[in-house]
């Protein structure tokens, strides 16, 4: 038995938005079956492939030799067992030869809009096309998946930011289920293509490692990197161009930095419903201290509170419920809770249905 590496290797594994496929499986099996077939990581077939292969954090297909005498089928699922694609009768390569397969250096030919469209035949599978793109659109129309044979295909790399780089299957035939040409507008996106002898199937698309490195910004009316805030740009909030992320909105100056929704049962608190709160605590009748989570900079931060009254007034007293807030630090406040006297007796400290507090400033 010879082997054969396997045109997959190398490859990353996306799903139809373009989004790497950490941990990918890739199952093999005999063509048109269930029944797994083994296949190895070395060309000696010394050691065989665990059965799902499993990609790497990046998404990227371990090395990967089969058995020239055998045609096989592959499906490609995500981490979580969710299938992505499926290729089946893929068949067994020629070892003494890459025609027609993706080969580990591939040898570029590019084109230019003065050449397109660009009619490719199946003596030109294999191959990996470059499309300069600079003065006007570059179009590679794609012969019959037939006539190419099942398994074989192209690559084809948009090398200029101007104008589109198209790639048109023959006639009626689809790429992915769809009949619509494919139109890449993204300078360095790479797109590999294969034949299952019937329609097109799109392998790989992707950006290059340093594609982010050459973008330029995104801004209100161009696509482009979008960079994340920091928490110094929140607390500075003036950028309109950075993009907030959930993790970092609180630091804004306007954004609160804690609330706490605590209600109250027989003078114990309990608390409902909070943001960085680690607990409260009844130190008194009419009296609550929450403690904050992660600190405020320092105690000059502003407190907002509110209660709901328990609806008991002496006859005496026709004075408004009020709370307030005493003895705050960058870590903790204490609230209390009265209601108004109009003997001026002095009010009274009570329990109520329940408190409600804010915080907003520096942490």
């Amino acid at each position: 038995m010879t082997t054969a590496l396997s045109f997959l290797s190398g490859r990353q594994i996306t799903n139809d938005s373009g989004t790497v496929q950490a941990g990918a499986k890739l199952y093999t099996y005999r063509e048109g079956t269930t029944t797994a077939l083994t296949v190895w990581t070395d060309d000696a077939a010394s050691v065989a492939h665990a059965n799902p292969i499993v990609c790497d954090a990046g998404g990227f297909v371990p090395l990967i030799y089969v058995d020239d005498t055998f045609d096989y089928k592959v499906v490609i699922k995500t981490s979580a067992d969710v299938t992505l694609k499926t290729y089946d009768n893929i068949p067994a390569p020629d070892p003494a030869s890459t025609t027609g397969y993706f080969p580990t250096l591939l040898t570029w030919v590019t084109k230019t809009s003065a050449q397109s469209p660009i009619a490719l035949t199946a003596a030109d599978a294999g191959n990996a096309y470059e499309a300069d793109t600079t003065s006007g659109n570059v179009e590679f129309d794609l012969p019959a998946a037939a006539s190419i044979g099942n398994g074989k295909g192209f690559t084809f790399k948009k090398l200029i930011a101007a104008n589109s780089m198209i790639i048109d299957p023959s006639g009626s035939e689809t790429t992915d289920d769809s009949s619509t040409s494919i139109t890449i507008t993204t300078r360095y996106e790479t797109i590999q293509i294969i034949s299952n002898g019937a329609e097109w199937y799109i392998t790989t698309r992707y950006f290059d490692t340093i594609v982010a490195a050459r973008l330029p910004a995104a801004s209100d009316t161009a696509s482009g990197i979008q960079e994340n805030a920091v928490q110094s740009e929140m607390e500075t909030g003036t950028s309109t161009t950075l993009t907030v992320t959930p993790g970092r909105q609180h630091f804004h100056p306007a954004h609160p930095k804690c609330f706490a929704s605590v209600s109250v049962s027989g003078g114990v608190p309990t608390l409902q419903a909070s943001y960085n709160i680690t607990g409260v605590t009844d130190t008194a009748q009419g009296q609550l201290e929450v403690t904050i989570a992660t600190d405020f900079s320092s105690s000059n931060w502003a407190c907002l509170a509110s209660i709901e009254s328990n609806g008991i007034n002496p006859a005496d007293d026709a004075g408004a419920v009020g709370c307030f807030s005493y003895s705050k630090t960058a870590g903790s406040v204490n609230l209390i809770a009265e209601d108004g006297d109009a003997d001026g007796g002095g009010g009274d400290l009570l329990d109520p249905v329940s408190w409600s507090m804010a915080g907003l400033g520096d942490i």
